[in-house]
């Protein structure tokens, strides 16, 4: 769904920002050797098509003289996934303060390719000028606030995007699901129903039925979803829509096994399918099965809050969020490096040291923890220590 964004994107040449000066004549040759650049570029062959973009009349890339064929260039980029050229382009406009609508909303794309949420929603935020601009980098915004498990912000940022692109389905599937979420199920109900006829808007308006209580409703929406499609959602729905019904053997048959793949929550509605048929010690392995499941899920959400505080530079609170993370997951050697680096930042090596001590028990071979051990002896003048640290790095570099 990004990725259909950023092409889409590219093909706005019109919006490019400052003046056009000596952009290539209109000719038949000159469109050629653009869409033979750009041909190069989507199929991988990034510097043969940049170089050919390049020869073209008027090509310099400046804040005031941006190419015709420059956001189409780096939306290829971006959709190749080579960032790094993307980036070049972009920074031939100016710096991203300064970037104009079409170029901020590309750079977005890039911070976030990068893993970057949160300076991607800062700069998603920021394109202005353009009102079919802002309803795409607000649906961008919705798909990261989701993502993040911010529903309230996602339905926001999906609502602003349907003011200006009613009938796309996308917002307005992703507003749905958002309001399911956050319990308003009866506005959810009249939001599904608004979505076209198919798979996609009877799955999620069945969802919003039974969160709302409406199992019977649910199942005439789920039968005409099943009769195009078995996927895993619909099992999973139907399911639960027979607990509901109070049809125990029926609903295990669909339940159990995704539950047995920790799909979503199949395992408490196995718990009450199996206490429903009396069988209430398998029912409790399920229960137990999907706490742990949630916790986990509740961990990496932290985890990532904490990584996005960390990036907007706001250490104690990326602190805060890991070492909540920790108690939730708290074997993991990824997530206690990043929590000894935030550590780092804030000069507190003997609580850092512990955290990245604890991540090589459980994965001595990292190079980067070593490598973030031996930065943390340097800042606290251990000489010797950080000797030993840069010692194993490079003979684990070396393998």
């Amino acid at each position: 769904m990004l990725r259909s964004m950023m092409i889409g994107l590219g093909l706005l040449s019109m919006l490019a920002c400052g003046r056009r000066e000596g952009n290539g004549p209109d000719s038949a040759a000159g469109h050629e050797a653009a869409h033979t650049g750009l041909d190069l570029i989507r199929s991988g062959r990034a510097a043969a098509g940049l170089d050919q973009l390049r020869q073209l009349p008027g090509s310099a890339i400046t804040a005031r003289n941006i190419p015709a064929w420059h956001e189409s260039a780096v939306a290829a980029l971006i959709e190749q996934g080579d960032l790094a050229h993307a980036d070049s382009l972009l920074a031939l406009c100016g710096p991203v303060s300064e970037l104009p609508g079409p170029q901020l909303y590309l750079s977005a794309q890039v911070a976030m390719g990068r893993g970057h949420s949160g300076e991607a929603l800062r700069r998603y935020a920021a394109v202005t000028g353009d009102p079919l601009l802002e309803a795409r980098a607000a649906f961008e915004m919705a798909v990261i606030h989701s993502l993040q498990g911010n529903h309230q912000a996602a339905a926001e940022d999906a609502r602003r995007s349907l003011q200006v692109h009613a009938h796309d389905p996308a917002p307005r599937t992703l507003l749905v699901s958002s309001l399911i979420a956050l319990d308003r199920t009866t506005l959810a109900v009249e939001e599904a129903r608004l979505l076209p006829e198919g798979v996609s808007r009877w799955a999620l308006e069945a969802h919003a039925l039974l969160a709302l209580g409406s199992a019977d409703s649910a199942s005439i929406a789920l039968d005409k979803a099943l009769a195009v499609s078995d996927s895993p959602v619909l099992q999973y729905l139907r399911g639960w829509a027979l607990v509901e019904q109070e049809r125990p053997a029926e609903a295990l048959a669909r339940l159990e096994p995704l539950a047995q793949q920790a799909y979503k929550d199949a395992g408490l509605l196995t718990a009450r399918a199996l206490t429903m048929l009396g069988r209430s010690e398998e029912a409790d392995a399920y229960t137990v099965q999907e706490i742990d499941r949630r916790q986990n899920e509740q961990g990496r959400r932290l985890w990532s809050e904490g990584l996005a505080a960390a990036e907007a530079r706001r250490p104690e609170r990326a602190r805060t969020l890991l070492e909540e993370a920790v108690v939730l997951i708290p074997d993991n050697a990824s997530l206690l490096n990043d929590l000894g680096a935030v550590l780092t930042l804030l000069r507190r090596f003997e609580d850092a040291e512990m955290r990245f001590r604890s991540a090589l028990a459980l994965r001595p071979q990292d190079a980067s923890t070593w490598g973030n051990l031996a930065q943390l002896y340097e800042l606290s003048g251990q000489a010797e220590q950080r000797e030993d640290a840069l010692r194993h790095m490079a003979e684990l570099m070396k393998r």
